[in-house]
């Protein structure tokens, strides 16, 4: 285990959440990330699995954030990686977002309610 890292199995079989940050190109279309945006929101809603998601742009309140937040939550680990692997998902990231974005950072967290204390998903 290694920076903070649970092991793999960690959340294996419950819930998890999707979250993506991204920071768009300079030159990116606000029109085209407006329209990017809602076309994620869209996709995952047709998805099983999928109990919730937000595909929305910073507030602009803070200096220095990211520019977009994703958040999608799955039933399971096997949902989040059938949504990633569909062809329709795939084809979204690799024709919609990529021209669009500068830099990315992503994480996948448990919200198993086996590893929160009084309900606030802190261990």
């Amino acid at each position: 285990m290694s920076h903070g890292r649970l092991p793999a199995a960690h959340g294996a079989t419950g819930p998890l959440r999707h979250v993506v940050l991204l920071r768009w190109r300079t030159d990116a279309d606000p029109t085209k990330v407006a329209d990017t945006l809602q076309m994620i929101c869209e996709l995952a809603r047709t998805f099983s699995g999928v109990r919730a998601n937000l595909a929305e742009p910073d507030l602009g309140i803070v200096d220095g954030n990211w520019d977009a937040c994703l958040v999608v939550d799955f039933q399971n680990r096997a949902s989040w990686r059938r949504y990633l692997d569909d062809p329709s998902h795939m084809q979204l990231v690799t024709e919609r977002l990529h021209p669009l974005v500068e830099e990315r950072a992503a994480a996948q967290v448990s919200l198993s309610p086996a590893y929160t204390t009084e309900g606030d998903g802190c261990r």
